[in-house]
Order: structure tokens, then C-alpha cells, then sequence
């Protein structure tokens, strides 16, 4: 839910503020005076993960679906009505939903604010024990669909009356995501051809899958020769309603840049704006490789590119290998090309790993995250652990041209694992790069002291 805060800065003020904004009850949001029995508690939560997500604020009294006083609870039973909570998730519904508690505490530690904060889930359909109960969220109430075939360890191998809508749903907005996540790529596309005189661009490499189409080589096209990383991250299920207003997403790719130098140069001009948010860009060709060898050899050394859109789509794509080539002497310009270097990369995967984690938290999005990385890898690559060409490994020849990941990933999950999660993934990243002779206690430290220079 698109608010002016995180909900988890929320103080009891701030529900304050938000019930007078007079947001009725409905397909995003419940309101609740006191924790409800267990049947009810539980069949709201289980609508919302079984639709499109929403908060359940404990201690708010409404009239007509419509917040009229914000109560709170006693702040002497907080903790009770939250183990009570988490064990009715735990007992009466299968399976087990994510949520994610928080607790807006008054000025003079009184009173709480329950929020419960339900994420759309990616095992729906989730039924309730008890009555064998499906529920789902359409509008100002919870309604129940029965099931129509009683064998419950078959349960989501069966049609349930009215639910196709849900599958309907889900399958648009998957959908909905790969043209958000393709849009992207075009459009880094389009950029490193507009900066080279409105010229073809093909990269080359083949990706099985579809989000990324194979490019074919033609005739006097320009190429991205260098090693190529590519990363997005999406919301699983994006919705109709956008996660961040455009407007704001300017200033806010600029902040992130600054802090994480992802486009690393003075920029010329402001972030460019793109269908539903905006776009950081940087290409760079090198002259000296350019007078070596020829006006067909221009190359296209530099090509970088971040952005964010409204949906809350972010895309990084950024040379791989070393981009000061210039300081290389041009017969040393093929071995200089050919140096992947994992620090850099690992580097730039961790910093997006920490957006992630604040950035949706920070629009209050705790669903699932589509997360995908892609490198593009120049033919004879190796992999170089420092910048310095001196330092590279034996035996660590990348035979791969290219290497793709992608998970889904719990933000909830995410928060509450944050460093294990990490060190996964990188262990997986230096392992799909022939890297396995690095030792895991270096890659341990080196997360936790990348980790700590940048938070």
C-alpha cells in the first residue's frame, strides 16, 4: 500500500494521520478494534495472501467499512495478541502464509497499533482447516468458496467454483512483469544505439530464456564486445496499483546513485525520463582502440545503465570487465578486455541486494521478489579476484559465454535473513564463474566487510 511513510517507521500519530485520510475497507485493508477470534483473524488473512495482499490495523474502530477513532491496544497485551496471531497462521491455515507484525506505539507507551501486513502469496490458494474453507478478497468483505472435492492432499490439483479469476489474475500479471522487465532491456538497448549515432546495437549472446531474446549478428553492426551484468528485480505479482509515484523516482535514482555510484561520471544532465520512471545512463568509447585499428573498430567500451519505474521494476546493467581500458597499452588491450572481475561484480550484486531490502521495505512491499541476474561473457574470459591483471587464478577459464540466475525470494524472508541470503547467492556467483578455489571463509569476510562499508 502506497503511503507518504514505511509502515514500519509507523508511530500511533501516523495511524492517526492515515484514518483521517478515511480509506474504506476493501480489497486492500481491514480495520479491527480488537484482535478478533481465531476463525475471523484467520480468514482475513488468508484472503488477502490468496488475492493481492493488504493490512490488517488492530485497534482501529470503523463505521461503515470507514476508520472512525484509532483505540489501540493495551500495550500490556501486545505481545500475547501477536504469539496469538502467529499461532493462528501457524494452526489454521494451510499453507502457512507470510506476514509480517508491526506495532505504532503512542507517545506515552500506552497504546499499540497492531498492523499486520500481508504480502499476495505465491502458494495461493490457501484454505482454512477448520471448515476446509477457501476465502478471497473482493471488495469490503472476505468471501468464502467452497471446495468442490473433498480430498485435501490433492487440494490444488482441483477447481474451486469461482476461483479461475485468481489464476486469471496472477498469470496477467506475470505477464504484466516480463514486458515491465523486457521495456528495460530495449530501452538499454536503444541507449547504447543512440550514443553511437542512432547505429544497430546487438549483443552478442544466447539466452535460452524468454525474457531476453537471442540477438542475431548482422552486417555492419555495432557490438557490446565487452562482458556484460545484467540485473533486475521485480515485484512477483505486480498490481494495478503502482508502488511509487513517478514523479518522486527522479530524485530518488539520484540518491541511490550518489550513494551506491552505480553511474559512476558527472553526469551532463538530469535522469532521463522513461515510460513510468527514470533512467540513469552512461557510454564511453575508447578513441585510442578506435585509431589502432580502424573506424570499424569503433567500440563501445562503456555501457552502463540503472533504473526505476513506477512499478517498482529495478535494472542495473553495467560493464563487466575493467572500464578504464585506456590505461592499458593497445597490444595489451585483449587481455585487459578479458578480465572479469569478480570483486566489481560481486560488489555491485551485493549493493543490489541492500536496495532491495530498503528500497521495497521502504514502499512497504514484503511479497515475493523476482530477482534475476544475467552476464553476457566475451568468448576466452577469465576471472580476475582484484583490478590488477597479476592476480588472476589458475585454472579459471570461464567456458560459459553466458550465465543466468533467477529466484524468487520471500522480502520478508529477505529482512529477516538478510546476510545468510547473501552469502548464498555470491557463493552461487562465484561458483557459476569457475571460482570454486576460493575459499568460503573469503567470501564470508568479504561480504561482511563489503556489507559494512556500505551501510
Amino acid at each position: 500500500m502506497k503511503t507518504d511513510m514505511p509502515v514500519h517507521k509507523w508511530t500511533f500519530a501516523d495511524v492517526e494521520d492515515f484514518c483521517k485520510l478515511k480509506i474504506p475497507e476493501g480489497l486492500y485493508i481491514d480495520y479491527k478494534q480488537d484482535l478478533p477470534e481465531n476463525y475471523q483473524i484467520a480468514k482475513h488473512i488468508a484472503a488477502f495472501a490468496n488475492t493481492e495482499g493488504g493490512w490488517i490495523l488492530i485497534g482501529v474502530r470503523e463505521e461503515r467499512e470507514k476508520p472512525v477513532e484509532v483505540i489501540g491496544i493495551d500495550i500490556d497485551n501486545v505481545k500475547s495478541y501477536i504469539s496469538k496471531i502467529e499461532q493462528i497462521v501457524r494452526d489454521n491455515i494451510n499453507p502457512r502464509p507470510k506476514i509480517k507484525v508491526f506495532e505504532a506505539l503512542n507517545a506515552d507507551n500506552t497504546k499499540v497499533v497492531i498492523i499486520i501486513v500481508i504480502p499476495p502469496s505465491l502458494e495461493a490458494p490457501h484454505r482454512l482447516l477448520t471448515k476446509d474453507e477457501i476465502f478471497i478478497r473482493t471488495g469490503q468483505s472476505s468471501h468464502s468458496e467452497n471446495q468442490q472435492n473433498s480430498n485435501s492432499e490433492n487440494i490444488r490439483l482441483f477447481q474451486f467454483k469461482d476461483l479461475d479469476y485468481l489464476y486469471d489474475s496472477r498469470k496477467k500479471s506475470v505477464d504484466f512483469k516480463e514486458r515491465l522487465i523486457n521495456s528495460s532491456f530495449e530501452r538499454f538497448k536503444n541507449n547504447v544505439a543512440l550514443a553511437n549515432g542512432n547505429n544497430t546495437i546487438h549483443i552478442n549472446f544466447s539466452c535460452p530464456s524468454k525474457n531476453i531474446a537471442q540477438v542475431i549478428n548482422e552486417p555492419n553492426s555495432w557490438y557490446i564486445k565487452n562482458s556484460t551484468f545484467f540485473f533486475f528485480a521485480c515485484p512477483m505479482f505486480p498490481q494495478k496499483e503502482t508502488l511509487i509515484d513517478y514523479s518522486r523516482i527522479s530524485n530518488l535514482i539520484l540518491d541511490i546513485n550518489q550513494k551506491f555510484d552505480f553511474i559512476n561520471n558527472t553526469l551532463p544532465s538530469p535522469p532521463s525520463p522513461i515510460e513510468g520512471g527514470y533512467s540513469l545512463s552512461r557510454n564511453g568509447k575508447n578513441q585510442k582502440i578506435t585509431e589502432s585499428f580502424g573506424k570499424n573498430w569503433l567500440y563501445v567500451d562503456v555501457c552502463d545503465y540503472f533504473e526505476i519505474n513506477e512499478y517498482g521494476v529495478i535494472s542495473l546493467i553495467i560493464n563487466a570487465n575493467n572500464d578504464d581500458i585506456t590505461k592499458y597499452p593497445t597490444w595489451h588491450y585483449a587481455m585487459a578486455t578479458k578480465g572479469l572481475y569478480l570483486t566489481k561484480l560481486a560488489n555491485q550484486l551485493i549493493k543490489n541486494l541492500i536496495i532491495i531490502k530498503t528500497l521495497y521495505t521502504d514502499l512497504n512491499y514484503y511479497g515475493s521478489i523476482d530477482l534475476r541476474y544475467f552476464i553476457n561473457i566475451t568468448p576466452g574470459s577469465f576471472a580476475v579476484i582484484d583490478v590488477e591483471l597479476n592476480s588472476k587464478l589458475k585454472n579459471n577459464n570461464i567456458v560459459d559465454d553466458f550465465i543466468a540466475f533467477q529466484e524468487d525470494i520471500s522480502l520478508i524472508d529477505f529482512t529477516n535473513n538478510f546476510e545468510s541470503i547473501v552469502t548464498a547467492i555470491l557463493k552461487r556467483f562465484f561458483h557459476n564463474l569457475a571460482v570454486d578455489e576460493i575459499e568460503p571463509k573469503f567470501i564470508d569476510n568479504y561480504i561482511k566487510e563489503t556489507l559494512k562499508s556500505i551501510e
